[in-house]
């Protein structure tokens, strides 16, 4: 029979939880960033920047995606 109580502890766990994977993502200037593992901070890409950013790295000057460093 369900009591309607989590297991003693498990909301502490998902707090914990999400505190780490929360971590590596930081506001600035109304800009969400995330740390990558070589310590880089790059911006999240906003919904109406996608298309841009996709034409530009198959058309423009990264000359496609296949050259990943380049693109990203």
């Amino acid at each position: 029979m369900h009591t309607g109580k989590a297991p003693e502890g498990l909301f502490e766990k998902k707090k914990k939880t999400l505190a780490i994977k929360a971590a590596p993502i930081t506001l600035l200037n109304v800009q969400l960033y995330k740390l990558g593992i070589d310590d880089i901070l790059r911006r999240c890409v906003l919904e109406h920047e996608r298309e841009g950013i996709s034409k530009e790295a198959h058309k423009g000057g990264a000359r496609g995606y296949f050259q990943g460093e380049r693109t990203t």
